[in-house]
């Protein structure tokens, strides 16, 4: 039963991928429908209460204070066609699994004010992953020809998960000279949940079997974010950089079973002594207006997802990744490069602007099949419209992902506990996700300041 007692760090998590803020992505993108509907091509662009999400430079731009509020509503479909034992002995039927969820996305307040030169505050609360899931599925493995007279096999897998990620920041940004702008922002993470996972099986004329997993995990800690922004002309040129989190890391794993027979039932723990580690990344960014309505971004990310990893398990000499348990030497896990690029055209009419936006993302994700050493890269088509009127804010951004890639899964019981004799994986087969995520922002912008200006001179000393 080694397997099932190495307590799967980031197992179960990463399974539960689809559950994720970014619909199937772990990689750090920002938030806001405005960068939504543009394919979050925005590094280079964050000119709204959203800017510290995405380049903490770009709350230099604001003139006056914002209030912003964001909700998501996320939509994901997952099928497994095609799967057969690699012995070619068993097939599986296909199986399909639905969720959706909504949560608030993201909160803030940023408040622009002159100390010497122009500087901007800014508050802000994100759920930086939503953990939430609740999908199952039942299914068949039927013996092929090279089986003859083997019974068929009666599986049901069900995943709940409950908890989140989520991050408050403190962040600043100052207009350096005319042409270019830094920032800074101090992210706490905080994070806990909870995955129960239940795997049933009954051989053909043959009593039921189960058994249940339940994997809580948490972490807390803090990181620096740095960016700074150029402009000369048209053009905007944008770079962030996200310093890797050294967390606290918790992890409880139960299991629960009636194999083998009799059955058994344990409990693992590891407490503060040891340690998550979440990579850092970074990002390059460009935008340039050819005309005044137009707005063209793009954007490229570099993560270290090999350096996700865990430290300070008792049993392990070395850290060993979130996603595979292996040393980072060894791992599945990949390095990755993204690329996103968006499009926005305002209408311009009397009292109001209504701006629309395209974009387009390939994001490869770091996480690989550790067995085949199978990667995907996400791929995401969004548009998106909004209203403005100068203090108020309106945007909506829809956005469809995508990825298919080959898989290799344990389904059977006594594959999930690795009792002797079984492989690490049943079937090998083709796994496809879709996801809709639906964005919506509203920002305030606070034109009355004269009061908040004096508080906060007196507050800071300036003006």
């Amino acid at each position: 039963m080694r397997r099932a007692l190495t307590l799967g760090l980031g197992a179960v998590l990463l399974a539960s991928s689809a559950s994720g803020q970014n619909a199937g992505s772990f990689n750090r993108t920002g938030s806001g429908a405005r960068a939504a509907g543009m394919g979050n091509a925005f590094i280079a662009v964050a000119d709204d209460g959203t800017a510290a999400t995405w380049n903490p430079a770009g709350l230099a731009q604001l003139r006056k204070p914002e209030l912003s509020f964001v909700l998501s509503s996320i939509a994901s479909r997952v099928d497994m066609e095609g799967f057969r034992s690699p012995d070619e002995r068993f097939s599986f039927t296909p199986r399909r699994s639905d969720d959706q969820k909504q949560y608030v996305d993201f909160a803030s307040l940023a408040i622009p004010i002159t100390i010497g030169r122009p500087v901007t505050f800014q508050f802000g609360w994100r759920r930086l992953y939503s953990l939430d899931t609740d999908v199952g599925a039942s299914f068949l493995r039927e013996p092929t020809r090279l089986a003859a007279g083997e019974p068929a096999l009666e599986l049901y897998s069900q995943l709940r998960g409950r908890g989140s990620a989520d991050v408050i920041s403190l962040a600043s940004a100052v207009r350096a000279t005319p042409r270019l702008s830094l920032g800074v922002s101090l992210d706490l993470y905080r994070g806990s949940w909870d995955f129960r996972q239940l795997t049933r099986q009954r051989a053909e004329g043959g009593a039921p079997d189960y058994l249940e997993q339940d994997q809580m995990q948490g972490i807390s800690g803090a990181s620096l974010s740095f960016g700074a922004m150029a402009h000369a002309g048209g053009w905007r040129a944008g770079v962030v950089y996200h310093a890797a989190l050294e967390s606290d890391f918790r992890t409880t794993l139960t299991l629960d079973s009636t194999l083998p027979e009799p059955g058994f039932s344990t409990s693992q723990s590891i407490g503060d002594e040891a340690r998550m580690r979440f990579p850092g990344s970074l990002g390059l960014g460009a935008s340039w207006k050819p005309a005044p309505p137009w707005t063209l971004a793009a954007d490229v990310t570099y993560d270290e997802w090999k350096e996700w990893t865990v430290s300070g398990v008792p049993g392990l000499d070395e850290p060993v990744s979130f996603a595979d348990d292996r040393p980072v030497a060894t791992t599945s896990t990949r390095n990755t490069l993204s690329l996103n690029l968006g499009a926005e055209w305002i209408l311009q009419r009397a009292g109001f602007l209504v701006p629309f936006r395209v974009g387009f993302a390939h994001e490869p994700q770091g996480q690989r099949d550790p067995h085949l050493y199978a990667g995907h890269a996400l791929r995401v088509l969004s548009v998106g419209v909004g209203y403005n009127t100068n203090r108020f804010k309106l945007d909506v951004a829809l956005q469809r992902s995508w990825f298919d890639v080959p898989a290799a899964h344990a389904l059977t019981i006594e594959t999930l506990l690795g009792l002797p004799g079984t492989s690490p994986f049943d079937a090998r087969g083709e796994r496809h996700e879709r996801f809709w995520r639906l964005k919506l922002s509203a920002i305030l912008r606070i034109a009355d300041t004269d009061k908040l200006k004096r508080v906060l001179g007196d507050l800071f000393g300036g003006s």
